[in-house]
């Protein structure tokens, strides 16, 4: 006859205990940060609350800290697919691989020239960074429109921080102009050709912000 072992909910609710306690040791500052991504009302302002002095409190520890070493610890062995991630840790643990900023690429002699280049356009003559005119100021009373455009990227993405941040601002109006599952790989299922000026309808925005291209990945 085999002997069963049954472990306690006393056990439990200690491996839950310190399973929660490594949690908020390791992730003090993604609490913070969570909490200020909630919806704005009361649970997210106590929330905020909470996180941010729980963080100001384990910071000083500096478990936070010993966490990231160890993850670029794991990026030196190359187990990140995130280009930047890689570089920034060629850079840091290997002196032979130069990067964009170091004296050998500054003088033109690369020591690795298959290193991507960080600064490097990605078509040729387009630049990565375009300056844009600042947008004049609005009269006294007059209220400024802003479209937010685009697929989930806006939807459930980027909209979110916006709305947030711009919740209190009696001087912007925002249009929403943005649907989940759509692109601009097939405008048989949403043409937003057609779409968006019937979305915008009689609107017109002092400033148009779009995210868009997660449903882009197959060809146009």
């Amino acid at each position: 006859m085999r002997a069963t072992k049954h472990n306690s909910l006393s056990q439990l609710a200690a491996v839950m205990a310190g399973f929660a306690v490594t949690i908020l040791l390791l992730e003090s500052g993604a609490l913070s940060t969570w909490a200020d991504r909630l919806d704005v009302g009361a649970a997210r302002s106590e929330a905020v609350r909470v996180t941010a002095a729980l963080h100001k409190t384990l910071q000083p520890l500096g478990v936070e800290q010993v966490r990231k070493e160890s993850l670029d610890g794991l990026d030196r062995l190359g187990w990140t697919d995130d280009p930047a991630r890689l570089l920034a840790a060629r850079e840091k643990y290997s002196p032979g691989v130069a990067g964009p900023n170091s004296p050998c690429m500054a003088a033109g002699h690369p020591t690795n020239p298959a290193a991507p280049s960080a600064v490097a356009p990605v078509v040729a003559g387009v630049p990565r960074l375009t300056t844009l005119k600042p947008l004049p100021p609005t009269a006294p009373g007059e209220t400024r429109v802003v479209a937010l455009v685009g697929d989930s990227m806006m939807a459930v993405g980027l909209s979110d921080v916006l709305l947030r941040q711009t919740a209190t601002d009696q001087n912007l109006r925002i249009v929403k102009a943005f649907r989940s599952g759509t692109g601009l790989a097939r405008p048989d299922v949403f043409d937003w050709m057609e779409e968006y000026p019937a979305m915008i309808a009689s609107e017109k925005p002092d400033a148009v912000i779009v995210a868009i291209g997660a449903n882009d990945g197959q060809g146009l």
